[in-house]
């Protein structure tokens, strides 16, 4: 009847997703715990999965969770439910590449870069069921005054957007791995100490014209990483180089400056 206030609309859906029985439901964490949609809706689908993405302090969605525990059940993520179902033969090897921490999401495409079917076009008939045969289909909104749109690091993306990313990447095996935790504070000490050095030893010049080449240096190393799926933040690294360097310049200028004044000052006693 399309609508969605009927007594028999909830069950009429259910017939549907069990005729079907390829659906796989997107659901979302209550504040109470419970995981939507209602029961009747999730016995007759194939599957159930949870849609929602951690943000980091930018409001930027960089991360996703492949399962998550609530009240002591685990709850896979929309995505790997999707995936899990689609390709069986390959679920099990990726099984145990996934826990309940958060992984980082490997942007390739914008929403534009996907396929895409408008609704107006289903309301019309105008589909060909060989445009969707054995496909992954991902229903959803992407117009923005739906206001499902979130930040992410190639821009502006709508939800179902950033899920369609999160396949891609299960379907390609392009998972994101961090270098050894020890790295960075190694980097950052010898760093520093060469900047010391460079300030202490060499000129004002010589000592910026090295520290730029180290930050270029790093720059470009956390650049060539990251296209091999390795991530390495060198940001902090080049900010405490560049700040051991500019502090220990001060602090050699305060120096000689003090050391001119006590110089002037015995000059101006010598007999």
């Amino acid at each position: 009847s399309g609508n969605d206030s009927s007594l028999t609309g909830d069950s009429d859906f259910a017939g549907a997703l069990k005729e079907a029985d390829n659906v796989v439901i997107a659901s979302h964490q209550s504040k109470t715990g419970e995981v939507g949609p209602s029961l009747l809706i999730r016995e007759n689908a194939r599957a159930t999965g949870i849609v929602d993405k951690p943000r980091d302090w930018d409001s930027a969605v960089r991360r996703f969770y492949p399962r998550f525990l609530i009240a002591g059940e685990e709850h896979p993520s929309w995505e790997l439910a999707v995936f899990e179902r689609a390709f069986l033969h390959r679920s099990s090897g990726i099984e145990g590449r996934f826990s309940k921490e958060d992984r980082v999401i490997d942007y390739r495409l914008s929403l534009n870069q996907f396929p895409r079917i408008s609704l107006w076009r289903l309301l019309e008939g105008s589909v060909l069921a060989k445009e969707v045969r054995n496909k992954i289909v991902l229903i959803g909104l992407t117009a923005e005054v739906f206001h499902d749109i979130h930040a992410t690091p190639i821009g502006l993306m709508p939800g179902l957007a950033i899920n369609a990313n999160v396949l891609l990447m299960l379907m390609r095996g392009d998972f994101f791995s961090f270098v050894p935790k020890w790295i960075s504070p190694l980097l950052i000490f010898l760093s520093c100490w060469i900047a010391m050095l460079l300030a202490l030893l060499g000129s004002v010049l010589t000592g910026a014209l090295c520290v730029l080449f180290l930050s270029v240096f790093y720059v470009a190393a956390s650049f060539l990483l990251f296209s091999h799926q390795v991530i390495l933040d060198v940001w902090l690294v080049i900010l405490g180089t560049v700040g051991v360097f500019g502090g220990t310049l001060l602090l050699r200028e305060l120096d000689l400056w003090l050391e001119r004044l006590r110089l002037r000052e015995a000059s101006a006693r010598d007999p």
